[in-house]
């Protein structure tokens, strides 16, 4: 009996202390990636907001649903649903905000800018919100937001030259 004892008391200790941890982390974390893309700022911004094309060029995305002009909703390769909606923008950038089934939500902005040699220079910022102590240490565990971004830019520009070469 008393080993349970001990044993139910180390557990809700561990417990506790992943929940301090989780609450001494900041809820909120940004990734940054720039890239140049072959192609003029308004082709680039027109892939990214071709929102219904994405399963075809983005790896992790399996399924789009528009729910208006302004709002759609991601679904991911593992099960996830990610809820956007654009946000007005006096810039000439692309800002939208999201909540994701896994407790997070977050704003992503993309600025477009004309590169020195040609072409786009497109600057991506992500931040996002984790309120759930555990969801953030998770979130440290499986995802990287920089590098999430890096990828992303990736498939943006795979699939600008895809479609220039397609002449779509």
């Amino acid at each position: 009996m008393r080993t349970i004892a001990l044993v139910a008391l180390a557990a809700a200790l561990l417990g506790l202390g992943l929940v301090v941890i989780g609450y001494a982390l900041p809820a909120t974390r940004e990734g940054a990636a720039s890239r140049v893309i072959a192609a003029k700022p308004e082709r680039v911004r027109q892939t990214i907001l071709d929102v219904e094309s994405q399963p075809v060029w983005r790896r992790r995305v399996v399924a789009v649903v528009r729910a208006s002009a302004d709002e759609w909703t991601e679904t991911t390769v593992d099960g996830e649903t990610i809820a956007f909606r654009r946000l007005p923008s006096e810039d000439g950038s692309v800002r939208l905000e999201f909540e994701s089934t896994r407790g997070y939500r977050g704003e992503w902005r993309g600025q477009f800018s004309p590169a020195p040699g040609g072409g786009t220079l497109l600057e991506v910022v992500e931040r996002a919100t984790t309120p759930s102590p555990i969801g953030r240490i998770l979130s440290r565990i499986f995802f990287e937001p920089a590098a999430f971004a890096a990828a992303y830019l990736d498939e943006v520009a795979r699939e600008v030259e895809r479609r220039d070469g397609a002449g779509a």
